[in-house]
């Protein structure tokens, strides 16, 4: 589970399930994505929940001249028991996609964590990066203008972790993909609950699952950015969709997979 929060972190300083909406939960239902956001946030095709015959469909279609990397993981990480043989099987965890745009001298990037087997191999998280090497107000936008619509679609952030030139801001999410308007008292633990979440015990993971139920926060969305000097041009960005309900489901199958 390490890898849920390291993907947030490494961009910074430092969801909803299917049928949800993957990008464009607002405060309303006609609400629609401003356009200084959109460009930095991930394809819609991107769904989470969606089973990996689906996302390997979208590769075909939409990603099929993109550079790819498989990482793998194992069912059962903790490492305070001894597991039989199956429990320590290898399952495709993290896809990773990237294509550098030399014309606009943009990198872009998805990290894409997937459940294990045992939830069917779906969807859980959405990481998308983008990087200008030639920056620009009219490359990637501007701090100022992608903070100001994100206020107009979502709301005050929920939380900001914050330096100068790396802020990052998160916004929780209920099972209908509306923001959760009390979500910065109301959901700053269900976003640190997932970490090392697959080295916990079941009866740990249970308790997490019960907060997420208790509270309703079972997703975040979380933007990362990389400021120039000016402290305004925004020089890289990472959006993360993260279904933590979804997620820490399968992690309660994970974590007693195997366990005698």
């Amino acid at each position: 589970m390490r890898r849920l929060i390291a993907l947030a972190v490494t961009a910074a300083v430092l969801f909803p399930r299917a049928g949800l909406p993957a990008v464009s939960a607002s405060k309303g239902p006609d609400t629609e994505v401003a356009q200084s956001v959109a460009d930095l946030t991930p394809n819609s095709a991107f769904r989470l929940g969606m089973p990996i015959e689906d996302l390997e469909a979208v590769f075909a279609q939409h990603f099929s001249d993109w550079d790819r990397a498989n990482r793998m993981a194992k069912l059962n990480r903790r490492n305070d028991l001894r597991l039989p043989g199956p429990a320590n099987a290898k399952y495709l965890h993290r896809i990773e996609i990237s294509k550098f745009d030399e014309e606009r001298g943009i990198l872009r990037s998805y990290s894409l964590l997937l459940t294990s087997p045992l939830s069917g191999s779906r969807l859980y998280q959405v990481g998308y990066a983008v990087k200008a090497f030639r920056p620009t107000s009219d490359t990637l936008g501007s701090f100022k203008m992608v903070s100001a619509d994100l206020f107009r679609m979502w709301g005050a952030h929920h939380d900001l972790l914050s330096t100068t030139q790396r802020p990052s801001l998160i916004f929780y999410f209920d099972r209908a993909g509306k923001v959760i308007d009390d979500g910065a008292t109301r959901c700053r633990m269900s976003f640190f609950d997932q970490i090392n979440l697959d080295l916990k015990s079941p009866a740990a993971v249970t308790n997490v699952l019960a907060t997420l139920e208790g509270t309703g926060c079972v997703g975040s969305k979380t933007l990362n950015f990389r400021l120039a000097g000016d402290g305004n041009t925004i020089v890289e960005s990472g959006f993360y969709n993260i279904d933590f309900e979804g997620n820490a489901r399968d992690m309660l199958k994970r974590v007693g997979f195997g366990q005698p």
